[in-house]
């Protein structure tokens, strides 16, 4: 299946639009599958796709409940119809196979005088975390891991009875306070799937060839390219929502649908917000969020171990792109004296100018940009860098805190080089230099900069002391640069990095 962004944006366009919504009659009764149960409809609670949900209650027991209704829309095309009827049928059918505390009930289900199909549910007396989130903002790490702690017991009980939810998000799962203490429930497994190898003859695949099923801001990149359902995305989806938590807001930001595909399509990984990244959670998010799904934690169950592991209260460092640093500023983190420190100098460049670029794709060129920043920025602080200044697009790293901190820094070039590997769009340039005192920490950062504009596209260059302290542990080239690293110095040569030895540099560390 092809997976460009205009493929994925002519299926998302070819859904079609609301039906109308057939009002009940405020004195008409429900009948449930047992003929001694009856349900009278009270007030709507909201709406979906094909479905609206109302406020009920069970006549017999006097039990509030949430009843979603199918909605019937005669304009549609008979195979239409039938195949929404078909769909609900199944939505239906995976919430019977499922009980679980954080999995909103199953009661009931049935059909109006008037042939429309409903499902009884429990009624969650709380709200949605897509309104918690509008209403206070980034929650607190501690509240935000005890929810998504709770969603991914949900998931793996859906899992293991074989179900896919694929469209979770923060509008599908509520927050409700039971006993004093915040609860979460999956919702909606309307677009839900059987994995294929528990599908029988009797489940059949309803996704219609060519259909964009799920919301793509939490979409994974195999769901978006139509591939069999998979527990893997359920995976991506929550560590997009785990961020979104935590942050305030989507990870996939776009003007339109076209710059959120091309964000999710991208092979470039998910890039974490420093603050984030830090923290022993982000080790769990990068465990959910690989784009592909072969790199991700094999099931919920494995990923709830990874959460469990994590302290609410371990802050970790904390670093913020742009701003949080003057430019060559005074308070820019020097490294400790001595000769563990280094700094790493990364310019990005989109291939296409700006200026070239028409004005309708402008937004995607920048976010193309903010993108790569924001995982070159994730790339440093997995191997212990700490963001020292921004300009633009140039960034520069600190190492300073490891037992060798040049090797950590030219570790980080070459993921960051590596992961450009498959992105077109995108010049790398990148210099590393080491070996400054507290006082030079201004003359370095410059030192640095200059190293770094002579790199050609694609290449990492290291002054001359970078060299020397990588020792044996570099593979490199002579090149025809010469840099001057301190004032009053001679030029010294330049040298090109071309990989690590991994033997040597284990040796050394267990050394």
């Amino acid at each position: 299946m092809n997976g460009t962004v205009s493929d994925c944006l002519a299926r998302q366009a070819a859904i079609c639009p609301l039906p109308i919504d057939p009002a009940p009659r405020a004195d008409e009764l429900l009948t449930g599958t047992n003929s001694h149960r009856h349900y009278r409809l009270c007030q709507r609670l909201g709406e979906g796709g094909h479905g609206t949900v109302y406020l009920a209650q069970q006549l017999e027991t006097g039990q509030t409940v949430a009843i979603k209704l199918l909605r019937d829309d005669p304009r549609l095309p008979m195979a239409e119809r039938q195949s929404l009827r078909a769909r609900f049928r199944r939505e239906t059918l995976l919430c019977e196979r499922q009980v679980h505390p954080h999995v909103v009930a199953f009661l009931d289900k049935g059909e109006t005088p008037h042939g429309q199909l409903y499902t009884v549910f429990e009624y969650v007396p709380g709200r949605t975390l897509h309104d918690v989130l509008a209403t206070h903002g980034a929650l607190p790490i501690e509240l935000t891991i005890q929810l998504m702690a709770q969603v991914l017991d949900g998931l793996d009980h859906a899992h293991r009875q074989g179900i896919v939810h694929r469209d979770l998000k923060p509008r599908n799962i509520m927050v409700a306070m039971v006993g004093g203490i915040a609860h979460a429930k999956i919702l909606d497994f309307g677009i839900g799937a059987l994995l294929p190898d528990v599908r029988t003859d009797s489940d059949p695949a309803l996704t219609r060839t060519g259909e964009l099923l799920g919301s793509p801001r939490y979409c994974s990149p195999e769901q978006l390219r139509s591939e069999p359902p998979t527990l893997k995305s359920d995976l991506y989806a929550w560590g997009l929502v785990v961020i979104e938590c935590l942050t305030g807001k989507a990870v996939m930001q776009g003007r339109s649908v076209a710059d959120i595909l091309y964000q999710q399509l991208s092979p470039v990984d998910v890039a974490l917000p420093p603050e984030i990244a830090w923290h022993p959670l982000g080790r769990v998010l990068r465990s959910a969020l690989h784009k592909d799904p072969r790199q991700r934690a094999a099931s919920a169950a494995e990923l709830l171990a990874q959460l469990r592991t994590v302290k609410p209260r371990q802050t970790g460092r904390r670093a913020h792109l742009s701003a949080m640093y003057d430019w060559l500023s005074p308070s820019m983190p020097a490294a400790n004296d001595g000769p563990a420190s280094a700094v790493l100098c990364c310019q990005v460049t989109p291939i296409a100018e700006r200026e070239n670029v028409p004005p309708s794709l402008q937004a995607a060129h920048d976010t193309l940009l903010d993108t790569w920043l924001a995982c070159c920025t994730d790339i440093a602080m997995q191997h212990g860098g700490k963001l020292s200044g921004t300009l633009d697009d140039v960034l520069l790293f600190t190492f300073e805190a490891q037992s060798s901190p040049c090797l950590a820094a030219a570790n980080a070039a070459l993921a960051m080089r590596g992961q450009q590997a498959d992105d077109s769009q995108i010049a790398l340039t990148l210099a590393i230099h080491a070996g400054f005192t507290v006082s030079q920490s201004r003359t370095v950062a410059r030192t640095v900069i200059r190293l770094q504009r002579m790199a050609l596209p694609g290449t990492i260059l290291l002054s001359h002391s970078a060299r020397h302290r990588l020792k044996t542990l570099a593979r490199v080239a002579r090149t025809d640069k010469r840099l001057v690293e301190a004032p009053g110095q001679a030029p010294l040569p330049a040298f090109r990095l071309l990989s690590i030895d991994s033997r040597a540099a284990a040796r050394q560390d267990s050394a």
